[in-house]
Parts: structure tokens; sequence; C-alpha cells
């Protein structure tokens, strides 16, 4: 009998119905704030967990949350009319800000540390003749590969690939794509050397 219950609660640890309920049974406001994202339309999966003192705004654009993914506290994720696509096991930390106008993915199994800037645009100024804000915004899209670890309070800009397996050092500033397994640091980034 105490074998049989023990199969039980391992199939039951597998399934996505009983992971679900497991955790926002215990977590009512974590489960009131992935039902409101799920009704504002972001695809979101049963298994990514959103804090309640996140903000998360699509403005006419797209969002999706894979499976596993954490949004912790004052993470500020905004479409801005483009697409966002966080895929699985990727987890944002306090405090970091995603403006998603040219496009952004996240690929799976992305650590980013807290206050992390990533911004999929840029304002046009080449002329001086008219107001900066009238000048309208580049957006060229931003990728971030799979298992990348991006530290503390790293800035990302628009237009920027970073391969697969790379570590962004602290306070590091992305302007131009890494090369997959590379650390970098610096402002801006330099390549220090390759994972082995």
């Amino acid at each position: 009998m105490i074998i049989f219950l023990i199969k039980i609660k391992k199939k039951l640890s597998k399934s996505i119905f009983f992971k679900f309920f497991y955790f926002y049974l215990s977590h009512p406001f974590w489960f009131l704030k992935w039902l409101v994202t799920k009704l504002q339309g972001v695809n979101i999966h049963p298994l990514c967990r959103i804090s309640p003192k996140s903000s998360i705004h699509l403005r006419d654009g797209m969002l999706t949350l894979g499976k596993d993914s954490f949004i912790h506290d004052y993470v500020i994720i905004d479409t801005l009319d483009g697409i966002i696509e966080i895929e699985d096991n990727v987890s944002i930390n306090p405090f970091t800000v995603i403006y998603g106008h040219g496009g952004i993915t996240i690929r799976s199994n992305t650590r980013i540390a807290t206050s992390t800037v990533i911004v999929a645009s840029n304002h046009i100024f080449e002329s001086k003749e008219i107001l900066i804000r009238n000048q309208g915004v580049l957006k060229k899209g931003i990728v971030i590969g799979n298992d990348v670890w991006i530290g503390a309070n790293v800035v990302v800009l628009d237009g920027v690939e970073i391969g697969n397996g790379c570590v962004i050092g602290a306070s590091t500033l992305i302007s131009r794509d890494t090369k997959e397994f590379g650390v970098y640091v610096g402002n801006p980034a330099k390549l220090i050397r390759f994972r082995e």
C-alpha cells in the first residue's frame, strides 16, 4: 500500500495540473497575478510564476511566458507594440526592465540578475532642427540565447544578439553581438575568455 501511494505521489508531482494547484493554492496572490496576466491576453504557461509585485503591460504588443519561468518582484515588462517571447525556465530578477519595441526573444534556461535593462529600440537624433522626441525610433530587436547568465546592472541595447552559453559580468554594456560561450565584462563589453 505504501509503495502504491509513493508511486501515485511521484506521478502527480510530474503532472502540470498538480504542480499548478500545489503552488498557487499556497500562494493565492500569485495566482491572481497569473490570472490577470492571462486575461490581459498574455500567452502564459500554467507553470510560469509571476510575482504580484511585478508590472506587465501589453500596449498593442504580444507577450509569451514559458514553462517554469519566474518573474520576480518589481520586474517591468512592457511590449510597447513589439513582441516579447520568454521561453522555458527563464529567471528574471527584481528591478529588471524589459521594453520590447523591436521585439525581444529570451531563450530557455537563461538567468537575468537584478536591475538589468533590456531595451529593443534607439532614438533617432540626427537632425538638430527637430526635437529628438519627434524623430522617431529605430527598432531592430534583441535575441538572448540559451543558457545565458546576465549579471546585475547589465544594459542590453537594440540590435544585439547574445550567443548561447554566454556569461555577461555585472554592470556590462552590451552594444554588439557576442560569441557563444564567451565571458564579457566592461563598458563597452569586451570578451575576456571563453568558457572551458
